[in-house]
């Protein structure tokens, strides 16, 4: 902040050398110019380099392969994070959501004998897509229309893209699936700045909805 507070003041001084010698402040101020820009370009490389470094170390010491089989989707390659307790689905070859590609599948505390509940319980997410995009429709026009923002069903359904599940186990080994989208569209608020979650338990048959 020191060193900050001295760029700031050298650079202040320069313009106001102009009054007395516009040409010798001009150059100063360019030179000034000039030393930042390469100040701040070597320290972006700099941190750039250091956060690869940093992610390098990180995937040696806590990343493997794992390679996951379903009777009903097939070989799946999933990455492990043992510093996480997660994998992650690498190749994305899941069904579609409605309309909607999923980007992104995670795994919670896997645990390869529990494996059958997990799956069972995407195929159930999968059998109730329609029912959950009615209701997060429903959902996102109730919060709509608390802020006096009109928009039909039709228009919403039109906006909402899913892209992301997590799936994990509660303590009674339920499957608890989080399904997470957001609102593609121009409307400054609250829905698509946060993003919407359906929140099921697979093995009870709940559902429940947030905004935010």
């Amino acid at each position: 902040m020191f060193f900050t507070l001295v760029w700031v003041i050298i650079l202040i001084l320069c313009h106001m050398g102009i009054r007395a010698d516009a040409v010798t402040a001009l150059i100063l101020i360019i030179l000034w110019w000039a030393i930042t820009i390469t100040v701040c370009e070597i320290t972006l490389r700099h941190d750039e380099k250091k956060r690869r470094q940093r992610e390098k170390e990180y995937r040696e010491k806590y990343i493997s392969d794992l390679i996951i089989e379903d009777a009903t989707y097939g070989k799946m390659h999933f990455e492990k994070d043992s510093f996480r307790n997660c994998v992650e689905l690498v190749e994305m070859n899941l069904p579609k959501f409605r309309n909607d590609t999923i980007d992104e599948l995670i795994i919670n505390d896997y645990d390869e004998n529990k494996k059958d509940i997990y799956f069972r319980g995407l195929d159930y997410l999968y059998s109730n897509a329609e029912k959950i995009s009615d209701e997060l429709c429903d959902m996102v026009k109730e919060c709509y229309e608390s802020e006096d923002i009109n928009i039909s069903i039709e228009d919403i359904k039109n906006q909402i893209s899913i892209s992301y599940i997590d799936i994990s186990l509660n303590d009674k080994d339920e499957c608890i699936i989080e399904l997470c989208g957001y609102i593609n569209n121009d409307i400054s608020d609250h829905i698509a700045e946060h993003g919407i979650t359906a929140y099921i338990n697979c093995t009870a048959g709940k559902f429940e909805y947030y905004s935010g």
